[in-house]
């Protein structure tokens, strides 16, 4: 797969699963006590937040090292909820669901791990892009100092 479909894999993937544990087991858990499960939330923020940060250009994350270690960290979120379901199955009684998501996050790691891979062989390109916005942002303050010249 080339490097953007595996981010849109990313994405959807990560989205469907931020979706099950910040709504639909959220719903399910507060039907039965009322009250919503923060480790469900949690996980769910979680999702969002780690999808953010390996998908979006941000300037300070945009090292190779840097993305290397939000990949790990987000395979192990991803490795953290198929364990807690495996060790919880009984207890939060959301079998059919549950499968489905694991499978869903055992897609997700290895979108992850082979974007990683990817980002890690391409060249700094980030930050060619970044420096390439630099020089154009600073040509027209030096032609409009030219010009006053």
């Amino acid at each position: 797969m080339d490097r953007k479909s595996l981010k849109t894999a990313i994405i959807v993937l990560g989205l469907i699963i931020a979706v099950i544990h910040l709504v639909i087991l959220n719903i399910m858990y507060f039907n039965q006590n009322g009250i919503p499960n923060v480790i469900f939330t949690l996980a769910g923020l979680a999702f969002l937040v780690m999808l953010g940060g390996v998908t979006m250009d941000i300037q300070f994350l945009a090292g190779k090292e840097t993305q290397k270690w939000l990949h790990y960290v987000f395979i192990a979120l991803a490795l953290a909820t198929v364990l807690g379901f495996f060790l919880m199955e009984n207890e939060i009684g959301v079998a059919g669901l549950g499968y489905f998501s694991v499978l869903i996050e055992v897609g997700l790691m290895v979108a992850l791990y082979m974007h990683m891979q990817q980002v890690l062989s391409a060249p700094e390109v980030v930050e060619t892009e970044m420096a390439a916005s630099e020089a154009e942002e600073d040509a027209p303050v030096q032609k409009a100092v030219e010009v006053e010249g």
